[in-house]
């Protein structure tokens, strides 16, 4: 945990950018990071990086890198997550949205196995940081790399998925959702790494059991015909489960229409 309230702030560059973002996401800017300062999000030439100040989470960088994604990608060909996306032949493309994409890891695999994925993320931390690394994996030197992100669409700001299900234009094949496990729900050694833990430490908690209930009702009101959730593996299931495909510490549950 953070033993301070989180106070984040963008170290201003020379390219206008940090002052893009600051405006972009109404949070402060500086030419010098002040010590009250808990994490801060700066521009390296890796690309947008968030960083926690030593003492909170050790320093910890979150960055999302696309590139690292795509070398354990090929890894998660039939895995739990991709068998409850599709059970259909291979080749079969559908369309996905991530109803809270995150980081973007979970969309780049479901990409990488052919399908298109409509990213959804509505925190503006973690929309900023995605938006990054995905205009990143779009210029990629590595073709595979930059075929999975052409696959992927971010909506154009930070938006609840409740509100962007109930536009007409929202038709998908799947929707998948990956609300945060309320506190308590898993053991520490399977929390996220240190660098995603730094990251979510920014994010509110309250509510987001509700929020997850309420996305999945979105979705279903949208008349999606496959719903999966990404659960701790000892959670109750939800009200209409059709089946379920474990995983090692998590749990997909799909409900269908």
């Amino acid at each position: 945990m953070c033993s301070t309230k989180p106070f984040v702030g963008i170290l201003l560059d020379s390219t206008g950018a940090a002052a893009k973002l600051g405006r972009e996401l109404a949070m402060p800017v500086f030419s010098t990071l002040p010590a009250a300062l808990t994490h801060a999000l700066l521009y390296t030439p890796k690309g947008l990086t968030l960083v926690a100040k030593p003492g909170e989470h050790g320093g910890a960088r979150v960055i999302v890198d696309f590139e690292r994604t795509k070398k354990t990608a090929s890894s998660f060909r039939g895995s739990p997550l991709l068998r409850s996306i599709s059970n259909k032949s291979k080749g079969t493309k559908l369309s996905v949205i991530d109803c809270t994409a995150g980081l973007g890891a979970d969309g780049f695999v479901i990409a990488g196995s052919g399908h298109n994925v409509t990213l959804v993320e509505k925190d503006p931390l973690f929309f900023a940081l995605l938006r990054d690394g995905l205009q990143r994996a779009l210029g990629s030197a590595c073709r595979r790399t930059r075929e999975c992100a052409s696959r992927m669409e971010l909506v154009t700001a930070p938006m609840n998925a409740i509100t962007f299900l109930k536009e007409p234009s929202s038709t998908f094949d799947v929707a998948y959702v990956d609300p945060m496990y309320p506190a308590g729900s898993v053991k520490r050694k399977s929390l996220p790494k240190k660098g995603m833990a730094a990251a979510r430490v920014l994010q509110d908690p309250s509510g987001d059991a509700l929020q997850g209930h309420d996305i999945i009702q979105a979705a279903l009101l949208a008349m999606i015909p496959r719903v999966v959730i990404k659960r701790p593996k000892r959670a109750p299931k939800p009200q209409g489960c059709a089946f379920s495909v474990p995983a090692t510490n998590t749990r997909y549950d799909v409900i269908l229409l």
